[in-house]
């Protein structure tokens, strides 16, 4: 059978859950720095790393504790990988920096633009928790889903 996901992929995403663990103190330079180094990494490995990416930041891990900086940080982490993903698809986006009651990234294209809001759940929820389905200043909802 072949493997969907990669070794170097499940690798990338080991580093990543550790880099934000480390840089989960300065939230507003974090958040910049995580941008930069994974928009850096795309570029370097191609649209492959993204891929991988994509694949697998849709499950908060459960090493993070509830409501905290590195929580946080990697829903910032989960819009980056969005607003990656567009640009891949030939749009312009960005991640912004407003948090309450607004979407995180927003794209544009040359005779439309749009918002989104990526989603990562943790497994170990057993519950639905209304929060996450909290919607009303957006004009989309995308949920990042393994492709």
């Amino acid at each position: 059978m072949k493997k969907i996901i990669s070794e170097i992929s499940i690798k990338r995403r080991e580093y990543w859950i550790d880099e934000i663990r480390k840089l989960s103190s300065n939230f507003g330079g974090d958040t910049e720095k995580l941008e930069t180094e994974s928009e850096k990494e795309i570029k370097k490995n191609g649209i492959t790393s993204l891929i991988g990416h994509l694949r697998l930041c849709g499950n908060i891990p459960e090493s993070y504790g509830h409501d905290t900086s590195e929580e946080k940080l990697y829903s910032k982490y989960t819009d980056c990988l969005l607003s990656l993903a567009y640009n891949e698809l030939g749009l312009k986006s960005l991640v912004l920096k407003e948090r309450a009651d607004a979407a995180d990234v927003e794209a544009f294209a040359k005779d439309y633009s749009f918002v989104a809001d990526a989603k990562a759940f943790r497994l170990s929820r057993t519950a639905k928790n209304q929060k996450d389905f909290k919607v009303q200043a957006m004009q989309f909802l995308i949920t990042v889903y393994s492709l």
